[in-house]
């Protein structure tokens, strides 16, 4: 056992390390503390895992004497991927676009060939336990079908189990969860309410617009080099769009969507999703904007924008709301397949029991035959005791298909929960990169505007000019810096 006292803004907390530090216990022993106080307080321990969260508002309503507040716990870890093909967008790349205009040369679309390697596995999938003190410890590998959980669409695994490569030309892509697919390119000139919804499975080329109420849904890459007006577009992959997006009609239905990253001129009056990262040349006007990863504009007016990393703009102007952290977005998806998770986990640990139950019949019945059998032994051989003896063993034979019926779809359920646990493990980890969360303003940040962090809410009373407002990850409060960039 062993104990770290560590004193916060309003009092002092008292750690308890437990079973090799595996269970962490809190005691407030002066004053009061909050939350973020005690997060801060386990990191400034160096305890920075594992916490629950649960248990942290009871200390702070006031509980006396000791609660555990972080513990070890089995960690599913997704596999180490390289993947290929894609182009990384850095803060580099986002503050050339800021700073110049113009998009760096940069081509989300993802061209590849037939035979192109797409994927690099490192290590397979792991189940690892994590430690407060943010050590893991390996339980065990993942190995069997490890790559097979990233095999989207014309992708195949080679020999060696560690590799995905392309099985035709076209446009490849990831989805949130890691899984990579590969669609063929097809192309049109524009599409307009006359196409209906178009859905088709290949990525797409638009020579020209995508007109009003029209509908494109593809689960590829689409690249647009006219503009979008007034219609809804959704792509699983990245999406480019060479002229910009303008729902002029104001249209409340029509949205953008894109799996991963979205590149465009400028964005006016849309609701847009992106998974990955947002790049606009130019001005984003009067939307309602979620970014998974990071966005960069030259102007963000009357708009409201909810950004996980970070944000680079020149200037930001009437009105405009500002929600920066990972608290504030998610992938849309995400809720239902967390639910589906829990329901197979639910499955899963029932039959569980219907296996154990199984399990203490067979060995009743295998104790009830031994009995007869034993009786036999002593007592002459009777019509009866055979009867007694052929029942015992229909039943067991009975319970032991039963089992093996059952043994059948535990070891489905239980396969299908463990990809669903890595698959949600990849999202996790790309989803809730330990990043400092920041908005880089590098022209000005006018009055009435505000920015909006898990804690607090900064209503801008006299312009900024050239500021960094970054949110601590621990406190979850806003800190406003010098801007010191380029």
């Amino acid at each position: 056992m062993e104990k770290k006292s560590v004193k916060t803004n309003n009092g002092v907390l008292e750690f308890t390390i437990l079973d090799q530090g595996k269970l962490i216990l809190a005691e407030v022993t002066e004053g009061y503390v909050k939350k973020a106080e005690i997060r801060a307080a386990l990191y400034q321990a160096g305890l920075p895992a594992c916490i629950l969260e649960a248990n942290l508002q009871f200390i702070e309503d006031g509980l006396k004497g000791q609660c555990p507040v972080a513990q070890a716990m089995i960690i599913p870890q997704p596999a180490d991927l390289w993947f290929h093909f894609e182009k990384p967008v850095t803060e580099a790349t986002h503050l050339e676009a800021v700073h110049s205009g113009k998009t760096p040369a940069l081509d989300i679309m993802n061209p590849v060939r037939v035979n192109d390697r797409l994927v690099s596995m490192f290590t397979p999938a792991q189940t690892m336990l994590g430690y407060p003190d943010g050590r893991r410890e390996l339980i065990r590998n993942r190995e069997m079908d490890s790559i097979q959980l990233y095999r989207g669409a014309n992708v195949q695994v080679q020999e060696d189990g560690k590799t995905l490569y392309s099985l035709i030309d076209g446009y490849a892509h990831r989805d949130m969860y890691g899984k990579v697919s590969v669609y063929p390119v097809d192309s049109v000139r524009n599409i307009s309410r006359a196409h209906g919804s178009l859905r088709m499975d290949v990525a797409l080329l638009v020579d020209g617009d995508v007109n009003r109420d029209s509908e494109v849904i593809l689960p590829s890459n689409i690249h647009i080099k006219g503009m979008i007006k007034s219609a809804t577009v959704m792509a699983d992959g990245n999406l480019q769009v060479d002229s910009g997006l303008d729902n002029t009609l104001s249209n409340e239905i029509c949205k953008v969507t894109s799996g991963q990253s979205l590149v465009t001129l400028h964005i006016r009056g849309y609701r847009v999703f992106s998974g990955g990262n947002i790049l606009v040349r130019d001005k984003i006007e009067n939307s309602n904007i979620q970014c998974m990863d990071s966005l960069s504009a030259s102007i963000i007016a009357g708009s409201e924008i909810r950004v996980r990393n970070k944000v680079f703009v020149n200037d930001i102007t009437h009105n405009t709301q500002i929600y920066i952290g990972p608290t504030f977005t998610e992938e849309p998806r995400i809720k239902e397949y967390r639910q589906f998770h829990q329901q197979h986990e639910k499955r899963k640990i029932d039959l569980e029991w219907e296996l154990e139950d199984a399990r203490t019949n067979i060995d009743q019945e295998r104790q009830n035959l031994v009995s007869q059998l034993a009786r036999l032994k002593k007592l002459s051989v009777s019509t009866g005791n055979f009867v007694v003896i052929n029942r015992i063993n229909q039943n067991l034979l009975q319970l032991s298909q039963k089992m093996e019926d059952l043994m059948g779809k535990y070891r489905q359920i239980l396969r299908l929960y463990e990809e669903e646990e890595i698959q949600l493990a990849f999202y996790d980890q790309h989803a809730n990169l330990d990043m400092e969360a920041e908005v880089h303003v590098l022209g000005e940040i006018s009055t009435g505007s505000s920015v909006i962090s898990r804690n607090q809410v900064m209503k801008i009373g006299k312009p900024l000019r050239q500021v960094i407002i970054r949110v601590d990850k621990f406190f979850g409060t806003l800190q406003v810096l010098p801007y010191s960039g380029n």
